[in-house]
């Protein structure tokens, strides 16, 4: 990886979404499909539309915008993720790129989107260089698949991974906002949410808490710890306990603005 985007990629991301890849694939959940339907009928996302994507990870996000048949153009900076990408879509165009200096020319995209990493991007210079890019009637939409806390066994397994967490960017803390509207770049951020399941065995759903970069990023000893003790609580809980196949429950937030 290029030192200039090293630089600029926090190291927890790097040394987590690089040991986590494959698993970020096989456990992350996908979108729901009422999400694809909100963005192309708000958006009027079409064919003639062209979207820039920043953070793509291993595609999860893209897959649902490529059935837009919108033109993408997809950037995401970490090698192992690319490689994922790749295997996922080898057909869709990648490029190795930060939020922080977009290879984009000027006033050439309709939509920006962002899926799980926006909280990652030094906001400043990536809400200019998205400003930058954007055409003057066009969108900035960030997105986040959250678990739903709404639910007292998820609850507790954040409950079990916050000592863990340290100074880690985290979408929850809100910081990435309030430096999105304290720039005066875009409209105020409107806010669309959609419930979803993620149907997983423990297993799996042991793997998607492995995939959370803060956790692959952890030495072998406290990684595992945390997923045994988690191990233990879906044993016992009694929302999971016994229970081969569970139903995670997920909150999907969209956020929009303009460029003003």
């Amino acid at each position: 990886m290029a030192d200039i985007q090293r630089n600029q990629i926090h190291e927890t991301a790097i040394r987590g979404y690089t040991s986590s890849a494959d698993c970020y694939e096989r456990a992350r959940p996908e979108y729901p499909a009422a999400l694809l339907d909100y963005l192309t009928d708000t958006f009027l996302l079409s064919g003639e539309q062209r979207v820039l994507e920043l953070g793509a990870g291993t595609g999860k996000f893209t897959r649902l915008l490529l059935r837009s048949n919108s033109k993408i153009v997809v950037l995401e900076p970490v090698p192992p993720m690319q490689k994922q990408f790749r295997l996922v879509l080898p057909s869709t165009p990648l490029l190795s790129g930060i939020a922080e200096r977009l290879p984009i020319k000027s006033q050439s995209i309709d939509l920006v989107c962002s899926a799980q990493s926006f909280h990652w991007f030094q906001v400043t210079n990536a809400a200019e260089e998205i400003h930058r890019v954007l055409k003057p009637h066009g969108k900035l939409v960030l997105v986040w698949n959250v678990r739903d806390e709404r639910f007292a066994w998820v609850r507790r397994m954040s409950e079990l991974m916050a000592p863990f967490q340290g100074t880690t960017p985290r979408y929850h803390s809100g910081e990435w906002k309030r430096v999105l509207e304290s720039l005066g770049l875009f409209s105020p951020l409107q806010l669309v949410q959609f419930h979803h399941c993620h149907s997983a065995s423990p297993e799996l759903v042991l793997e998607r808490i492995a995939s959370v970069s803060f956790v692959a990023a952890l030495d072998v000893k406290n990684k595992t710890r945390l997923l045994e003790s988690m191990r233990q609580m879906m044993q016992t809980h009694p929302e999971t306990a016994g229970k081969t196949v569970l139903e995670m429950p997920y909150r999907t937030d969209l956020f929009y603005c303009d460029p003003i």
